[in-house]
């Protein structure tokens, strides 16, 4: 339903009602007598409320503080009860729709505030401890653990109830997306059967992080190159010993992804770029600012690591060119850093893709990678289909050619590509 038709239905309810909300008779259905009020009819004005909170989110302070006022039909007491069992609805339902602790916490900081995260944290512990032990997931209590701290709901003042329903407003609007954990309760899904290679990942997060803290460009692209050869290199070893032992290959599986604003769009490009040179596929959800991902799990961690890596070098390149203007000094910091961002990725990916086939060459079974890269490709691509039938590609503009040439400039410093035998010697002294 669209805003104007939410506004129109809770106009004519306050209407019903008189005036605002604050006084007058009953709506409609309501019962003046405490004793035969339903759950449903409870419910049925939390969601009123939830809706004029969608409208304004201003409107927060003022129902928590009707709610609590003492005298009316739905007593304070009877409005407490009624939230909490909304919440732990709400709840169960967004956590068997999808989404995982990790991005409950993205969401409920980017769309409700900071404040709110602790809540938040709190009730998916509550909703854990509901659950025998062997209903939630070890990967589920993992992810959890990682949440961060948890308060109880409180809801006896003002500013409680308000907290939360302005996270019940949020919770509500999320839509189903893709699961990338088993959630509590809920039956398990078949996840990536490859094992998570950690001394390969540590060898790679202490190339990445090298080339994250010098201050020279040749010192970063050469540590960047081995990082991602060193990948590509494993990852095309898993892929022939699979097809040496007649296994059909791993699983694909899905993560997500969350990226700062601004210029979402532009880091979801690298994202894509860093996928599709691991085999991999992504889709961006702008509006809340993640990415999912579909891959092999091992690939999926190489992308995991290598794109906060280029992110930082990103914006470390970005920020020495400082802020733009032109001639008559009205600003074009934002058109360049959108366009370096562009232009970064676009780079970025031809070097990966470049680092890949070497990779392949050096493997000396270029010509046995060829079928299996193809199969793995349609196991992938057939997964990613499942999951977003109805994918609209997106394109961003370039409107700033200087920001475009810093960009390739920048990402030319973080190229990939170098001798696979200096690679291992290199990644087993960071790792050391």
């Amino acid at each position: 339903m669209g805003v104007n038709n939410r506004q129109r239905r809770a106009a004519k309810k306050r209407k019903a009602r008189g005036g605002n909300g604050a006084a007058g008779p009953p709506a409609p259905g309501w019962t003046p007598r405490e004793s035969e009020l339903t759950a449903a009819d409870v419910r049925a004005l939390l969601v009123e409320v939830v809706a004029d909170i969608w409208d304004d989110s201003s409107a927060a302070r003022r129902r928590a503080a009707l709610l609590l006022e003492p005298g009316r039909t739905v007593t304070p007491a009877i409005a407490r009860a009624g939230i909490r069992s909304f919440l732990t609805d709400v709840m169960r339902a967004v956590t068997t729709s999808g989404w995982s602790p990790t991005d409950l916490v993205e969401v409920t900081r980017r769309r409700a505030g900071a404040e709110h995260v602790p809540l938040m944290t709190g009730l998916l512990h509550d909703d854990a401890r509901r659950l025998a032990a062997d209903r939630v997931p070890e990967a589920w209590r993992e992810d959890l653990g990682q949440a961060g701290a948890a308060t109880a709901l409180s809801l006896e003042d003002v500013g409680g109830m308000q907290l939360a329903l302005e996270l019940l407003a949020t919770l509500a609007q999320l839509p189903q997306v893709p699961s990338v954990l088993p959630a509590p309760g809920a039956p398990t899904p078949d996840c990536g059967t490859s094992a998570r290679n950690d001394k390969l990942l540590a060898k790679v997060q202490a190339l990445l992080a090298k080339a994250e803290a010098t201050d020279f460009d040749e010192e970063a692209e050469a540590l960047s190159a081995k990082a991602q050869e060193l990948i590509s290199r494993h990852s095309l070893e898993r892929l022939l010993a699979q097809a040496d032992s007649g296994r059909s290959g791993d699983t694909p599986d899905v993560r997500r992804l969350w990226l700062d604003a601004p210029y979402v769009l532009a880091k979801a490009m690298l994202v894509s770029v860093v996928a599709d040179a691991n085999r991999c596929r992504s889709v961006v959800t702008e509006n809340f600012g993640f990415c999912t991902l579909v891959g092999a799990a091992g690939d999926l961690d190489a992308v995991d690591v290598l794109v906060p890596s280029l992110l930082v070098q990103a914006h470390v390149a970005m920020a020495r060119c400082g802020r733009q203007q032109d001639r008559s000094g009205t600003s074009r910091t934002r058109s360049f850093r959108q366009s370096f961002l562009l232009a970064y990725a676009k780079r970025i990916g031809e070097r990966l893709r470049s680092s890949d086939q070497q990779a392949a060459v050096s493997s000396g079974r270029g010509g046995e990678l060829v079928p299996v890269l193809a199969r793995h490709g349609e196991q992938v691509d057939a997964a990613w289909q499942t999951l977003f039938p109805d994918t609209v590609r997106r394109s961003a503009n370039v409107s700033n050619s200087e920001g475009w040439r810093a960009g390739r400039t920048a990402a030319d410093h973080a190229r990939i590509g170098t001798d696979p035998s200096v690679i291992a010697a290199e990644g087993e002294r960071a790792a050391s």
